[in-house]
């Protein structure tokens, strides 16, 4: 299903591939994040034609489903370990890195950008293309349409990579990935990358488990809303390292901070701050923090899934990508929403198996206690949904366990079978085999023959008083009874 190429220089090695002939190997997982450097893991015995080939920092590694031609991993080998276990079996492990983390490889030095969002990272990459080598290069894909001017300053203190994912993911919040393919590899970046897919995530059909982390740590249930900063407060007069007063609602003779209520009431006090940069004057603080706390989403739901790639069997539409959209369906814990994947981890030796988080969604802190208290109240309805849930999904793993079981040793059979009928000579079996079967009606027939004669010698054998071979041997029988120990033991007496 999936095939892991090693590229150094002109030289390319194919170090696992699906028919597993001498070239497997021993694991291999890819791991991948949303808006980070995606990740290869690998090990191999001395056996494989890569094991003493492989270069730090040299060696491009590309991993492909066959079936699709999809390009699931495309970066280089960073760290080699080697190991001996007690059995004195030597390993290799590999870590790589995607190809995003080439753009670790430049420093830009101190520049201003000015322009839209694309205007900035194509200069960007322009200036990274030029100082690397070909095989790290990369092209523009999915570009923002904002025509939004921004400024971005670049300095020696970080790479292009720091710099570039600090101003896409921290600065626009946009989405960005390296996504290659036949055409090349290319840099994308979107407000939101990734499609709703078909494939549906569901209990009984391809979800195996399922769990929910909701974190409310960053709640504030007392907010401290701040301006922008003051005129005056950052002339020359004032150094950089001073604290640089802001507009404050104390300038209005109110108290600094906005209490909540509804939430102190459930969380108690959590203070936290808010800068809204844009607001002037304390009225403009005060209708900013009031806007913000209406829509505070401060708890995270993340969902962590163990799922079956159906799409291996020709049974969902697509595979799981991380950035796509599915909705998931779980009755036991009253799921059924469309959410996203934001990470995957893929086992490539049981590529059926995936790991996923999923969801990355945040509720209000509201939403958050309604919905722990209706939780309290369905307790035992949910653990009564959740045991006969187990029930069928230990029922349907043991029949695709055994399933499985039988498919292997018939597939075993065939090709022994297979084997056998390529050596085997059919015409002279089947010679042979006519042969055997004349000499046996002939073996039949003789018997046959024997039985009667012996039944003709045994009626003929008579002694001069007439008695045959059966009575004779009848009467001896009948002597032996006669002549027992108790007889033996009287005459002696």
């Amino acid at each position: 299903m999936y095939q892991v190429t090693a590229i150094t220089g002109d030289r390319s090695i194919v170090i696992m591939r699906p028919d597993g002939l001498n070239a497997m190997l021993t694991g291999a997982s890819i791991k991948e994040e949303m808006n980070t450097i995606p990740s290869f893991s690998f090990s191999m015995l001395p056996n494989n034609p890569g094991y003493n080939q492989m270069m730090p920092l040299v060696t491009q590694v590309i991993v492909k489903r066959i079936d699709t031609g999809d390009i699931l991993f495309d970066g280089r080998v960073l760290v080699p370990t080697n190991d001996m276990a007690e059995s004195g079996v030597l390993t290799r492990d590999y870590t790589c890195e995607g190809a995003l983390g080439y753009l670790h490889d430049v420093v830009l030095g101190y520049q201003t950008i000015i322009g839209s969002p694309a205007a900035i990272i194509k200069q960007l990459i322009d200036q990274f293309n030029s100082q690397v080598e070909p095989f790290k290069q990369i092209k523009l894909g999915v570009m923002p349409e904002s025509p939004n001017i921004r400024t971005l300053k670049t300095s020696a203190e970080k790479d292009l990579y720091d710099t570039l994912h600090d101003f896409v993911a921290t600065t626009l919040g946009y989405d960005m990935r390296a996504r290659s393919d036949t055409d090349g590899r290319f840099l994308d970046v979107k407000s939101q990358l990734g499609d709703v897919s078909p494939t549906v995530i569901k209990l009984g059909v391809n979800l195996k488990s399922m769990s929910i982390e909701e974190d409310p740590t960053s709640m504030i249930t007392r907010l401290v809303p701040l301006g922008a900063v003051k005129e005056g407060a950052n002339d020359a007069t004032t150094g950089t390292d001073e604290v640089q007063p802001r507009v404050n609602l104390t300038d209005a003779g109110k108290p600094l901070f906005i209490d909540i209520p509804d939430l102190i009431s459930i969380y108690g006090v959590q203070s936290g701050v808010q800068v809204f940069d844009d607001a002037k004057t304390p009225t403009d603080v005060e209708m900013a923090a009031k806007s913000w706390i209406s829509g505070q989403r401060p708890v995270l739901r993340k969902f962590s899934i163990s799922a079956l790639d159906l799409s291996l069997i020709g049974k969902a539409p697509e595979d799981f990508k991380v950035y796509n959209f599915y909705r998931v369906v779980n009755p036991a814990t009253q799921t059924d929403e469309v959410m996203r994947v934001i990470g995957e981890t893929l086992d490539l030796i049981k590529p059926q198996n995936a790991e996923l988080t999923i969801g990355n969604k945040f509720k209000s802190a509201i939403d958050f206690a309604t919905e722990n208290l209706n939780a309290g109240q369905s307790i035992g309805s949910l653990r009564t949904n959740l045991k006969q849930q187990n029930v069928r999904i230990v029922a349907a793993n043991e029949t695709a366990k055994a399933a499985q079981e039988t498919v292997s040793k018939v597939q075993a059979t065939v090709v022994e079978l297979q084997e056998s009928l390529e050596k085997a000579d059919l015409s002279g079996i089947n010679h042979s085999l006519t042969e055997m079967n004349s000499q046996l009606s002939s073996l039949f027939s003789n018997i046959g023959e024997i039985d009667v004669q012996l039944s003709k010698v045994q009626a003929a054998q008579k002694t001069p008083s007439g008695a045959t071979l059966e009575t004779l041997e009848k009467r001896i029988e009948l002597l032996e009874k006669t002549t027992g120990p108790d007889q033996d033991k009287g005459k002696g007496d």
